[in-house]
């Protein structure tokens, strides 16, 4: 399978493609109409704690890239569902999602990115973040005292539950605001690192930011 077999084809697409270290387990989306001049990829929560690109926060953020007409694509970190390979404390993560970039720069080379990821993959897009050019990057409860968080010098922002019980909120809060300039910070209020019961908000703050990256000259 290839990317190029599905992007004139509207709905959802789930295929296995030859990666970097063995097949990557890969979901496209891609909308009725269609804005390629946007491309939009997502990370998954932790491998070894049962995180797929099936995860709700993972693909109610990828629906609403779909409302907004942007193509997006999840896939299976290594050693998820029908991706191989082992967990690579998201080293090999991160280059398997450059890879996946790569492909539909390969096809879409005006495209610009957005990257986003949920828990451990929020470090997997900042990763990315460090080597693509990227017109904007979402960090959903990002797990900033497990792993290094690097702040890159792009438009970044951070959704956060209040009430997270995997990531405390007051390190993110101080992550934050350790950079020049200070991150913003979307809090949710009464809301655990799951989101439950609030991915309808979520969707909306996520449009509120797309959005800015829409209409930014």
């Amino acid at each position: 399978m290839t990317i190029a077999q599905f992007v004139n084809i509207p709905g959802h697409h789930n295929f296995v493609i030859e990666g970097p270290k063995g097949n990557i387990e890969v979901g496209l989306s891609i909308p009725q109409v269609t804005n390629f001049d946007y491309f939009a990829i997502i990370g998954h929560p932790h491998p070894l704690q049962e995180g797929t690109m099936n995860n709700k926060v993972v693909t109610t953020t990828a629906k609403k890239f779909v409302d907004m007409q942007i193509p997006v694509m999840r896939f299976n970190f290594r050693g998820v569902g029908a991706t191989q390979g082992a967990f690579d404390h998201g080293i090999g993560e991160t280059l398997d999602m450059l890879y996946l970039i790569g492909l539909w720069k390969a096809l879409y080379p005006q495209s610009k990115l957005i990257l986003s990821g949920f828990s451990f993959g929020s470090y997997v897009a900042t990763r990315a973040a460090q080597v693509v050019e990227c017109a904007l990057l979402i960090l959903i409860a990002p797990p900033v005292a497990r792993f290094q968080f690097q702040p890159q010098s792009i438009p970044t922002v951070i959704l956060m539950g209040d009430a997270d019980e995997v990531v405390e909120p007051q390190d993110v809060r101080v992550f934050a605001e350790s950079v020049m300039p200070p991150i913003p910070i979307e809090w949710f209020e009464d809301t655990g690192h799951f989101f439950h019961g609030k991915l309808l908000i979520l969707k909306d703050v996520l449009d509120r930011w797309i959005n800015t990256c829409l209409t930014r000259p």
